[in-house]
């Protein structure tokens, strides 16, 4: 069971009325970075990056994705993205989405997954498309 180490950082995202997200940092004993954006008390997404050193066992979704790999692997599980931009790929209807190269350590191949993006399942989407390829 992994453990959590608490950060003492906590940073205030402003938006153009105030306060929009409290940022919190936290550091999971597998080496990834979770950055958890509240709005007021409610955790409205967690950011999971990879910090991991060599050798450690990367964070996997529950549908066998790994953290750092190619983005065709996460294709071939989870389909065409419902959404896709420069840094993530978003997949509404299961609530997850994958940055290609996110701003942290060793996320600099944009071939290669480099954090994951979990937040509330939008149910105005339908199932992402899971086609073999």
């Amino acid at each position: 069971m992994s453990q959590t180490q608490f950060s003492d950082f906590m940073e205030v995202i402003l938006g153009p009325f105030g306060p929009a997200y409290n940022v919190w940092t936290f550091r999971l004993d597998t080496g990834e970075t979770i950055l958890a954006m509240l709005k007021g008390d409610k955790v409205e997404s967690l950011q999971f990056s990879n910090s991991r050193r060599p050798g450690e066992t990367p964070l996997r979704t529950s549908q066998g994705v790994e953290m750092g790999d190619l983005v065709d692997r996460v294709r071939t599980v989870y389909g065409d993205p419902e959404q896709d931009d420069e840094v993530f790929f978003y997949y509404f209807s299961e609530g997850i989405a994958f940055g290609r190269d996110c701003t942290w350590k060793n996320a600099h191949d944009p071939r290669r997954v480099s954090c994951v993006l979990i937040f509330q399942k939008a149910p105005s989407f339908g199932s992402a498309s899971v086609v073999p390829r």
